[in-house]
């Protein structure tokens, strides 16, 4: 083989280091960015029905039970206030 051919394979060898790197932080960025869609999506979901049993539970005639869904709200948020303040941004 030839000086030639070597710095040829190596080029060639190069390109293909660069281009799978490339390849490879492409498929990390979209799929931490899946995942993170999939995580905030998962998140609404929960404060949504967390939302409904609060509001169910504004109706219902046992105190107990307005107590204990807001002991979930502030378990699962800085605080009842913050939800109500800030669109969900406390929360998750």
């Amino acid at each position: 083989m030839s000086s030639d051919d070597s710095d040829d394979n190596d080029d060639v060898q190069e390109e293909r280091r660069t281009y799978d790197l490339k390849r490879l932080r492409h498929f990390l960025l979209t799929a931490n960015a899946e995942q993170l869609a999939a995580k905030r999506e998962k998140q609404d979901f929960y404060k949504r029905e967390l939302v409904h049993e609060y509001l169910r539970s504004l109706a219902d005639s046992n105190p107990d039970q307005l107590q204990e869904v807001r002991k979930r709200f502030k378990t699962y948020c800085n605080s009842y206030e913050d939800l109500m303040n800030s669109n969900w941004a406390a929360c998750g």
